[in-house]
Parts: structure tokens; sequence; C-alpha cells
């Protein structure tokens, strides 16, 4: 899992004047992130949209290496992964991409959505009405994916074009 994450994080080194303590620090959190899922059996709903899937971030030995990931993590019963395809007239996020986080714990708030800004900021919101619009927001995405079992065979083909 280190060389897609690490190959995009290195590509935006310079721009986001980051060091490589912080990529590496980064690749952990990431890594730790997939064993809740891979090992812990946390749940994972991910809507994406192809052009996510289809610019090359490193070089194609790595694309296809996070495609194969991306079709194992798929086929686990925690996780379920969901493409919007370019030909979806399917309702698209304009403003960067956003998280819901729902955590099963009653020692954490309720739900909350993490988003990017177009400045690359990180902004945390739990209020009842954001979480709320942005649940709205995360149908509607949903609403123009491919089944979820198409998924595996979607990033084979991928595989063989990158």
């Amino acid at each position: 899992m280190r060389a897609g994450p690490r190959a995009l994080m290195e590509s935006a080194k310079g721009a986001d004047e980051t060091n490589t303590d912080f990529i590496d620090g980064s690749v952990e959190v990431r890594a730790k992130r997939k064993k809740l899922i891979t090992e812990a059996g946390a749940e994972l709903f991910c809507l994406m949209d192809e052009s996510a899937l289809r610019n090359v971030v490193g070089n194609a030995e790595i694309m296809r290496d996070q495609y194969r990931q991306i079709a194992e993590l798929a086929r686990l019963p925690n996780v379920t992964v969901r493409v919007i395809p370019f030909s979806a007239p399917a309702y698209r996020v304009t403003s960067g991409g956003f998280t819901v986080l729902d955590f099963d714990r009653k020692d954490l708030p309720g739900p909350v959505v993490s988003m990017s800004t177009v400045s690359s900021a990180v902004q945390v919101v739990s209020k009842p009405k954001v979480v709320k619009q942005f649940g709205r927001r995360l149908d509607f995405l949903a609403g123009g994916t491919l089944p979820d079992h198409e998924t595996p065979a979607l990033l084979e083909r991928f595989a063989r074009e990158v």
C-alpha cells in the first residue's frame, strides 16, 4: 500500500512544502487505517469518480498495484467500492472531496463530515444540518455509480489500459 500514497504525496511535495518526515507519517497513518479495515473489520463505503482512478500518479506499475489493492479491498465483506463512470449523467461534487465519518462508539460524537477545500485545508464539521446535507450528497452520488460488484472488473480493465 505504501507505493501509491507515497507517490501521490511525493508528487505534491514541492507545491505543499512538505518534508519527508511528514510524508512518512502520512503514509503510516494510511497503513494503520488500512489495517482497521482489513484486520479489524471496520466498515468502508467508498464512492469514487472515474477521474480519481484515471489520473496517473507515479507510473503505470504503481497504478496497476493501486487498482489491484482497491479490487482486493472491494471483495471484502465489510467494504463497498463504487465508481461513478465518466458516462454516467450523475450528480458530481464540484467543490472538493468529502468524507462522512460515523463511528460506532459511545465515547465519540455522532457523524461528522471532513471536507477538503480548494487550498487543501481540511475542515471537520459535526453540525447536524451540515452532516445531513452531505449525507444527501452521498446518496445522490451513489445514484450515479456502477453496482459495487462491477468494481473489480472495471479496475482490472483500467490496469490493462494504463
